[in-house]
């Protein structure tokens, strides 16, 4: 059965219940928050419905602070990078796409920061290699144990077109894995140690990249804004 908490007038979930045992015992969910069922009428405290349950008791460390009012604990994790969507478009516009490379980089640290079993640096930085080496092979350059030089032949378009277009093909799946492996763990971030039930597309997350992450990084942003001066956020 899958439960919705509700708190300070946001609705947040679903989640099993076992995912509110274990949200309870971490303090992202309070015992005094309310949630509910398809098959139930009214809202009940989560510590109610937990009552059947064997729910391991949280005790609050020194200088804890209660989490805000969407659910997110104040200053537990980094926050996502800071930078509005519409202008990362816009930058990345004028520079040709220079700063979309940088700003998969940028989000890429984040995430490494949030979750250290991320990928998707490591995948990158594979891909940037990837088509730094693709740049030299298709102006021609050979790389080779006797060192760089121009190759000659009848044979040699073919040749480079083919070795361009399998180099092409490599920094593709290699920017693939990197955001899907930034979606996989985003996700994770903020269904478990924040959780604000986000969800990604797939066809988002293959087509646009670091500028869908950015948008849900932007409305991240401004919700634990927001939180921190009280303001109940608009969902």
């Amino acid at each position: 059965m899958l439960y919705h908490v509700s708190r300070s007038g946001q609705t947040y979930g679903p989640y099993t219940l076992e995912d509110l045992q274990r949200y309870v015992a971490s303090g992202n969910i309070l015992p005094t928050d309310l949630a509910r069922s398809e098959s139930m009428s009214e809202w009940l405290p989560v510590s109610q419905i937990l009552s059947g349950g064997a729910v391991p008791p949280f005790a609050p460390p020194a200088g804890y602070a209660a989490p805000p009012a969407y659910g997110v604990p104040a200053g537990a994790w980094p926050n996502p990078p800071n930078l509005h969507w519409g202008l990362l478009l816009l930058i990345g516009f004028f520079t040709c796409g220079l700063f979309f490379v940088i700003w998969d980089i940028v989000q890429a640290v984040w995430m490494r920061k949030i979750n250290p079993q991320s990928k998707a640096l490591f995948y990158y930085i594979a891909e940037i290699a990837t088509s730094f080496v693709g740049n030299f092979t298709r102006t021609g350059i050979l790389i080779s144990s006797g060192g760089l030089h121009r190759g000659y032949g009848p044979n040699y378009g073919l040749g480079f077109g083919l070795s361009g277009l399998v180099i092409g093909l490599a920094a593709l799946v290699l920017v693939i894995l990197a955001r899907f492996d930034m979606k996989n763990h985003i996700e994770e971030h903020y269904n478990t140690a924040e959780p604000i039930g986000l969800q990604l597309g797939p066809i988002m997350t293959f087509f646009f990249g670091s500028i869908y992450f950015q948008y849900h990084f932007t409305r991240i942003n401004e919700m634990k804004r927001m939180a921190a001066y009280g303001v109940p956020p608009v969902r």
